[in-house]
């Protein structure tokens, strides 16, 4: 059990590390005008990796986990970054809508003449 633990924490350490470098890349790609497709990569990703820590954290005791701790704490680092990856994410989209939404206003004023 406790190898079956460690495999999952470092898959979802590998996984997370993933995302990261999925994240960075969207945002370094971004276009605030453009609407960007789905990236299904980071879909499944992410999917596969809420799938192995559901697996990991729901069927085991928490005193198994103590053994654990180093890359529990890296798990937890990870999602720290992931968290600030996606705030960016959230305000680069915010740009973009609002600067799309004066794009359309200023086309639409000008239509009226």
């Amino acid at each position: 059990m406790s190898t079956s633990i460690n495999n999952n924490l470092e898959r979802i350490i590998s996984l997370s590390n993933k995302i990261v470098e999925e994240l960075n890349n969207e945002l370094e790609n971004f276009s605030d005008i453009e609407a960007k497709e789905e990236n299904s990569k980071l879909v499944s990703l992410n999917i596969e990796r809420d799938t192995l820590i559901q697996e990991t954290f729901n069927e085991q005791q928490s005193s198994n986990y103590e053994q654990h701790l180093p890359l529990i704490n890296q798990v937890v680092a990870l999602d720290s970054q992931l968290l600030a990856l996606a705030e960016k994410s959230k305000l680069a989209l915010k740009n973009g809508l609002l600067k799309m939404k004066k794009n359309q206003k200023a086309a639409d004023t000008y239509k009226k003449y």
